[in-house]
């Protein structure tokens, strides 16, 4: 098996699952055609006659503001680039909070879903500090830094930023725990977000990862129980894991779910350790799940 390193964070585009989710839709015809589209250069006012210096106000419309606001609006539409990626990255790993949320908030406004932000933004950015960590371009104690940084971004970005969760969730348990040799817990946090603001009741991820699930399931009917993984040095612990859960679980039917680098690598091996399902997508997996649960509880 192919080792999937430890030190990329356990969440991101490809980590729970591999494709990125497009906030927007097509760019409106209107837009596109905009700056070449000729304008009509006669809007005549009363009387047939254009106003003195008319003609001159609709070509400096035709020349300049139209085009400028199709390339603006060209822009929005496009998605986060991997230049805004690397800007983010960088400002992380120097530690500067300001520039970091500035950032994101002008991303926000202009019209970024809470989840887009997570999956094409925060995600790259905890990554590429991965990345930098494993070429020996920045020492551990600035990736923890830079991902504590990324943690403080995906909790300011807060309840209302995301959509208003569905009765589709509502009264569902979730746990999420990784191996206690991980040294972040970044993406268990995202997981945590993307199911509480599904309507899931979430026990670990931000500030509560937990490691030995198996005692918190005795406790607790959980109806899902969902394990983050980065490499393979943790298949062993991932397996005994899983088996302890399903044995001390106060509810017979828990589902199990795996995620993390190394099943974004081989999603095949969820079946291997023992897991339900490892989810394709983690902008859809708290509905899928929740269809999961309940399709159990009626069978």
């Amino acid at each position: 098996m192919p080792q999937a390193s430890s030190a990329d964070e356990d969440l991101d585009r490809s980590a729970w699952g591999q494709g990125s989710f497009q906030a927007h839709g097509a760019e409106p015809a209107f837009l596109a055609q905009a700056d070449r589209a000729p304008v009509r250069a006669g809007l005549p006012a009363q009387g047939g006659v254009m106003p003195a210096g008319g003609a001159a106000l609709v070509r400096a419309l035709q020349r300049e503001l139209i085009p400028h606001m199709a390339r603006a609006h060209r822009g929005r539409l496009a998605g986060i680039t991997p230049l805004d990626v690397d800007l983010f990255t960088a400002d992380a790993v120097r530690g500067d909070e300001r520039a970091v949320a500035a950032r994101l908030d002008v991303l926000r406004q202009q019209g970024f879903a809470a989840h887009t932000l997570c999956l094409e933004l925060l995600a790259p950015a905890a990554r590429q500090m991965g990345s930098m960590w494993n070429d020996d371009r920045c020492d551990f104690a600035t990736v923890t830094l830079g991902v504590g940084l990324l943690q403080r971004m995906l909790r300011a970005l807060g309840p209302g930023a995301w959509p208003k969760a569905t009765g589709r969730c509502a009264g569902l348990q979730l746990l999420l725990a990784q191996a206690p040799q991980e040294q972040h817990s970044f993406g268990t946090s995202m997981a945590a977000q993307f199911f509480s603001s599904a309507g899931w009741s979430v026990s670990g991820g931000v500030g509560d990862v937990a490691v030995e699930a198996a005692a918190r399931v005795q406790t607790s009917a959980f109806d899902a129980v969902g394990f983050s993984v980065g490499g393979e040095i943790h298949m062993e612990w991932l397996k005994r894991q899983i088996d302890g859960v399903r044995l001390a679980s106060r509810n017979p039917n828990v589902l199990i779910m795996v995620g993390g680098p190394l099943f974004a690598l081989h999603p095949q091996w969820a079946v291997e350790v023992g897991a339900d399902l490892c989810p394709a997508s983690l902008h859809e997996a708290p509905a899928k799940v929740a269809r999961m649960v309940r399709a159990q509880r009626q069978a």
